[in-house]
């Protein structure tokens, strides 16, 4: 399957989302235990989709992963999540964004102290902005991450977000049903 088919293409409108946080499951440590997990992955969405996918053969042995797919986003919910917290102030927004952006640059630092710094935040810049440079220095990065990426992780949480074709099990199925019936 290529990209496109799996939605994962540049600009693709067909992007489908499956569950992969957020799951109680019987537990390790016992037969009567459980555990929540907040975060999962991909080795839990893979197989959820194997799964849905092997019921919906049941339903209409001739599907294709094409028509599965088709079908998937036709009948998948959207979410809107509330915003978290309200904006903060100009002076907060600005504390944030530094704090954010001291704690990176003493990530990049730490993790590569061989490399030079304006090295390692040439590579950030080029692969977020997608713009090729080869070296930037503290101040330009600190003004163009301040001016995008940092400022979108400090408000980010500020503004309601809609989650869009999340994958309906219950609808995917009764619609092949209606179309196999």
């Amino acid at each position: 399957m290529d990209g496109q088919f799996w939605g994962f293409s540049a600009g693709s409108p067909a992007l489908l989302l499956i569950p992969m946080d957020s799951r109680a499951t019987a537990s390790p440590t016992g037969n009567d235990d459980y555990v929540f997990y907040r975060q999962g992955g991909w080795s839990w969405s893979i197989p959820y989709l194997a799964g849905l996918y092997a019921l919906a053969c049941q339903v209409e042995p001739g599907i294709t992963p094409e028509v599965f797919w088709t079908k998937a986003l036709a009948t998948g919910d959207s979410v809107e999540i509330p915003a978290r917290r309200s904006m903060p102030s100009q002076a907060e927004l600005a504390r944030q964004i530094d704090g954010i952006l001291d704690e990176r640059i003493a990530f990049m630092k730490q993790r590569s102290p061989d490399v030079p710094l304006e090295k390692i935040m040439a590579e950030a810049y080029s692969r977020l902005s997608g713009k090729k440079v080869e070296m930037i220095s503290e101040s330009d990065f600190r003004a163009w991450a301040a001016a995008g990426p940092i400022l979108e992780m400090a408000v980010g949480d500020t503004k309601p977000k809609a989650l869009k074709t999340i994958i309906n099990p219950a609808k995917l199925i009764e619609a092949l049903r209606k179309s196999a019936g």
